[in-house]
């Protein structure tokens, strides 16, 4: 029975014991759930918050974004208004600036500029004055030309954006805003490479075969090479007919303006986009000569004794070089090596040669009767120029012209009265005859030509723009022979009449422009030699005496013997005597935001 007891008793203390420990668990389970669910609460109202938190950002970010690009749009509408008001300033100007001088035209624009102003709730716009710039001034030729910044704040809410327009306002001009401009034809010959903008009044041809002459004992021969189609990488605006000629330039027929046949007969096919341009009235270069500030015979005070100059002199007045003597011949000779300075204006009754790595500086103008050899440098003062009127002043070129005169052309017409072999020069020179540049030509201005303009083997590596102007035609060619690497020029051609150019044997590349009343390019590409070569495995393709390229296909229209590249510096740096118009044009050059 005590055992039983026990037993009972003991049963009842582990019940007892257990219903303890179920409690306790129960209490601690209690517990453990209760923090559960607040760290549960705490984890959910901090995603809670971060979500509230990341969705008020969220907006700010896409609130403060939509007023950035509301206000660049609000910036480019600024300035858009401020372009057309300055537009219409300018139109209105011409309306009465008819031989208006240089003076005159710089106190219009200043009256202007201050009415380009504005300030509304989204943008506000004006022209910045810290940031003008006069670019060329030249009284005798009336060129001005400047460059104005617009600056527009678009505005939205808190952003605030800044535009920056720059504009260049000149009287030059505007053919020579344009890599190429012709009022006629356009022939394409072969592979020629032209990025920029291109207008032709006339019609367009274009062939996947380049010409270039050569003689065969005494024959002239012309021969044409299987080549590329042109490139155009950029607007063409053509007014005429698109055309393709057949093998060896025959049977020029017309094809329609399409997108297709554009990328059919060009390498790179230029996008056609109609533009308005307004082309010279008259004739540039006859222009220019009927101007008496240009041909007049400066006066002097003082008359040099000696035409040969082997040691440097200076002259402290203007100096006259007289004929009186020269009967039979007469010919004012600077020699090598040697300066000769005039602080005045020269006027050579004679012929002028200068030897290699001579000088003439001048402080005015230069006057020069008969014809002339250039080389060295010739240096004229600020705003002036050099006058070749190539006249022969000897008796025996005299009577030698006399019969010219009377037989005609049977003389032929390629007595060049100027010769230009390595030559620095500044300023404007006007050549009343037909003109030779050979070599070296370090110029940034204009050079005149009342005749024809032969150019052979052109270097200008000085960093400005040389201007060629023709009163006749323009033939370049013999230029970088046979050369594999381009050679640079920075030079824009205007010829009244044609102008050809050949980058077959040649290979150049051409910083600038060019201008004809018709124009004719023949290219090819790559590797162009006198003896047979070979390259990729290929054997050279022969034409009459020269090998070229196999590779005319498939290499690249920038491997082109022929590029022309517009340089949009010419109308940040304008040259001396660059043709003008009396009107003020616009040309936007950059856009930017800060």
């Amino acid at each position: 029975m005590l055992r039983e007891k026990e037993s009972r008793l003991f049963a009842g203390k582990v019940k007892e014991n257990r219903n303890a420990l179920k409690a306790d668990f129960t209490k601690e389970e209690k517990g453990y759930t209760l923090v559960t669910v607040l760290l549960l609460f705490l984890a959910i109202s901090f995603i809670l918050m971060s979500m509230l938190e990341l969705s008020v950002t969220s907006h700010s970010s896409v609130a403060a974004q939509e007023n950035l690009l509301r206000a660049r749009q609000n910036a480019e509408n600024g300035t858009l208004e401020a372009t057309a008001k300055l537009r219409n300033e300018i139109n209105n100007l011409n309306l009465h600036l008819s031989n208006a001088n240089i003076d005159v035209i710089k106190s219009q624009l200043n009256g202007i500029y201050q009415k380009i102003s504005a300030n509304t709730p989204e943008y506000e716009y004006k022209i910045d004055n810290t940031t003008r710039e006069e670019l060329g001034y030249d009284i005798a030729n009336g060129l001005y030309s400047e460059k104005v910044e617009i600056v527009t704040v678009g505005k939205s809410g808190g952003s605030r954006q800044t535009y920056r327009k720059t504009l260049v306002l000149t009287t030059m001009a505007d053919v020579f805003k344009y890599e190429l401009v012709t009022p006629g034809n356009l022939d394409l010959n072969g592979a020629a490479y032209l990025e920029g903008d291109v207008y032709v009044g006339g019609d367009l041809t274009t062939h996947n075969q380049a010409s270039f002459k050569y003689t065969f004992f005494i024959f002239d021969r012309t021969a044409w090479v299987d080549t590329a189609y042109p490139a155009i990488n950029g607007n063409l605006t053509l007014d005429g007919q698109l055309k393709v000629k057949d093998a060896n330039g025959t049977n020029p027929r017309t094809v329609e303006k399409t997108k297709e046949n554009l990328n059919k007969f060009f390498s790179i096919a230029p996008n056609l986009k109609p533009a308005s341009l307004t082309l010279p009235d008259n004739n540039l270069v006859n222009q220019a000569f009927r101007n008496p500030k240009i041909t007049r015979i400066p006066s002097t005070s003082h008359t040099a004794d000696d035409y040969d100059y082997e040691e440097d002199k200076t002259f402290t007045s203007s100096t006259k070089f007289d004929n009186l003597f020269g009967f039979l011949y007469n010919k004012f000779t600077i020699h090598h090596g040697v300066t000769i300075r005039v602080h005045g204006d020269l006027v050579v009754d004679g012929s002028l040669e200068m030897e290699s790595n001579s000088k003439l500086i001048v402080d005015g103008d230069i006057y020069i009767k008969g014809p002339a050899v250039l080389r060295g440098t010739i240096q004229v003062g600020q705003g002036r120029h050099l006058y070749i009127k190539g006249d022969e002043t000897s008796l025996l070129g005299m009577i030698f012209d006399l019969i010219k005169d009377i037989f005609g052309d049977i003389f032929g017409d390629k007595s060049f009265v100027t010769v230009i072999d390595n030559l620095t020069f500044n300023g404007s020179m006007y050549v009343n005859g037909n003109l030779a540049v050979n070599k070296h030509l370090n110029a940034n201005s204009a050079i005149y030509a009342k005749g024809d303009i032969d150019i052979n083997d052109l270097n200008n590596e000085g960093g400005g723009t040389l201007i060629l102007l023709s009163g006749r035609n323009i033939g370049m060619y013999n230029n970088n022979q046979y050369a594999d690497t381009p050679k640079e020029i920075n030079a824009y051609l205007y010829s009244t009449n044609q102008l050809t150019i050949y980058g077959v044997g040649s290979n150049i590349k051409i910083n600038g422009g060019v201008f004809a009343a018709s124009i004719e390019l023949n290219t090819t590409k790559g590797i162009t030699q006198e003896s047979d070569f070979s390259v990729d495995g290929k054997d050279a393709m022969r034409v009459g005496p020269l090998y070229f390229d196999p590779r005319q296909l498939t290499l690249p229209p920038t491997k082109s013997r022929l590029s022309i590249y517009y340089k949009k510096e010419m109308i940040l740096n304008p040259p001396s005597g660059i043709p003008t118009v009396n009107k003020v044009t616009i040309t936007e050059v950059d856009g930017r935001y800060e």
